[in-house]
């Protein structure tokens, strides 16, 4: 990959991203934005779709959010994302324990965390782009 590399001072002083992952298969800001860019288009609106309820209760549901889950944990992990990884946590353990507010509580933790990382990188590629 050719391009100017990521400057994540500012990622990485958040505490929302493990850098040192992020760095080993990301090269350019480009990359690392269309990553985090196509992974949020694709769990987020997943991940608010489930109701506690659904989760906790239906053996299917949970089946299918765990599922979900585990692919979105491969993705995180590959790009660093410990923050959201953290809160998918809380909320496969929720969903494993039948715990309806926990889950409520990991799903608005993830969503609003997922906000943050996405604003953070967002600010870094406008200025990257600024500063060319």
């Amino acid at each position: 990959m050719k391009g100017r590399k990521y400057d994540m001072e500012k990622l990485e002083a958040s505490g929302k991203m493990d850098v040192s992952v992020c760095s080993r298969f990301y090269y350019t800001q480009q990359d690392f934005f269309d990553e985090l860019t196509n992974f949020i288009e694709n769990h987020n609106t997943g991940f608010s779709n489930y109701t506690p309820a659904f989760v906790v209760n239906s053996e299917e549901d949970r089946k299918e959010f765990l599922n979900e889950c585990f692919e979105a944990r491969a993705q995180l992990t590959r790009i660093g994302m410990t923050a959201l990884l953290d809160e998918l946590s809380v909320m496969e353990d929720a969903a494993i324990h039948r715990n309806m507010k926990e889950f409520a509580d990991g799903q608005i933790k993830y969503g609003a965390t997922m906000e943050i990382c996405l604003k953070l990188v967002k600010d870094s590629a406008r200025r990257w782009v600024m500063s060319r």
